[in-house]
């Protein structure tokens, strides 16, 4: 692995952007097998960000199995805040849903991974404190202004899986082939608000939850 190199480069409003150069092996990468459909973006993002000890953020890549690869990161200089316009997007879909029966708020995420949302919403910090995630929908709930909201899910679009499987038939040997889409949800749901009855299906990779109350609001990101 060569030494990484960083310059910055002025951009059109007067500011500054860094470009830096590692070069990392491809032996014990996710590169290093012969299959490319083996080779996915979360497990280079997670080997990037091990190798170079520090977030890379979004990645487009091109490569040809064991022998090379060419991984573009790119991220902002500048804080990042999606929380907060997650909470602006949620105040303003409860507004929209009646107040007068419960309602179901669900957030779909475009650009973020079934991997990315499942870091995000469910794994606790190692000091056992709440997510980011937790403490916005908690903040959310709080508000008298929301009492009518009684869950929010959060989804991420996910990776589809083939599945294919061998049964003897009278015709003879018959092969079926079928697709799920391996995705993540997280579901949050207001103490505050009695219980009701959800009814959903539940497969092996997907949660898919079919609420009961008339009123659902699609937000994309």
């Amino acid at each position: 692995m060569g030494s990484p190199s960083a310059s910055p480069i002025p951009r059109q409003d007067g500011g500054a952007c860094t470009v830096s150069y590692d070069e990392l092996p491809i032996l014990g990468s996710p590169f290093d097998c012969e299959s490319p459909a083996r080779i996915t973006e979360d497990d280079v993002i997670d080997y990037c960000n091990r190798m170079i000890g520090d977030e890379v953020g979004h990645t487009i890549m091109t490569f040809s199995p064991r022998q090379s690869a060419t991984v573009i990161a790119v991220r902002s200089m500048q804080p990042n805040y999606p929380l907060k316009a997650v909470y602006r997007s949620l105040t303003e879909a409860a507004r929209q849903l009646s107040g007068s029966r419960p309602g179901v708020i669900c957030v779909q995420f475009r650009n973020m991974t079934s991997a990315e949302l499942r870091d995000l919403a469910a794994n606790s910090a190692p000091s056992g404190e709440p997510t980011g995630i937790q403490l916005m929908t908690a903040k959310f709930y709080d508000s008298p202004a929301h009492d009518h909201v009684h869950t929010i899910a959060y989804v991420a679009p996910g990776i589809f899986v083939r599945h294919q499987s061998l049964s003897l038939d009278t015709q003879g040997l018959m092969r079926t082939t079928r697709f799920s889409e391996d995705a993540s949800s997280h579901i949050f749901t207001n103490k505050a608000i009695p219980t009701f009855t959800i009814h959903g299906i539940v497969s092996s990779s997907k949660v898919a939850r079919t609420p009961i109350f008339p009123e659902s609001l699609f937000h994309d990101f």
